[in-house]
């Protein structure tokens, strides 16, 4: 299924905080979740600093950024972590779900799209099944 994204500029979440200067990272957010995955980066302003510059050193840290690879479907679906969430609201399990798209042309560079904020519970069939329709979701830039 194809889906609308737009480019999401890192100034947007952090403000003027210039030490995420990304050269090889594009960040895009889904159309449709945009105001939902936005709301909830705002309340995680420590967390989502700590994550964004793994994303942007190409870097994985299971306990902040990682690949979700639950089956074939998923292969290129990752997770911004929230584990220990400081918004109040939550459960404070959260996870934002990424694609990542390798652009072959340009050696190391990618794009990364902000899919879904989803609260999790446990690695149980619900999550999978919600991660692997994730997986069938697809971007035009």
């Amino acid at each position: 299924m194809v889906r609308e994204c737009e480019k999401l500029s890192v100034k947007e979440i952090l403000g003027d905080y210039e030490e995420f200067a990304a050269e090889k990272v594009e960040l895009y957010i889904d159309s449709e979740n945009k105001v939902e995955i936005i709301e909830f980066l705002n309340q995680e302003y420590k967390k989502v600093r700590r994550i964004l510059f793994h994303v942007f050193k190409n870097q994985y840290n299971r306990d902040l950024y990682g690949k979700e690879e639950f089956s074939g479907k998923t292969l290129n679906i990752t997770a911004m972590k929230f584990k220990g969430s400081a918004s109040g609201s939550r459960k404070g399990n959260e996870r934002i779900y990424c694609r990542e798209y390798f652009v072959p042309q340009k050696t190391g560079f990618k794009k990364v799209v902000l899919i879904a904020l989803y609260a999790k519970r446990e690695t149980d069939k619900k999550t999978k099944t919600f991660v692997e329709k994730l997986g069938g979701y697809d971007y035009g830039f």
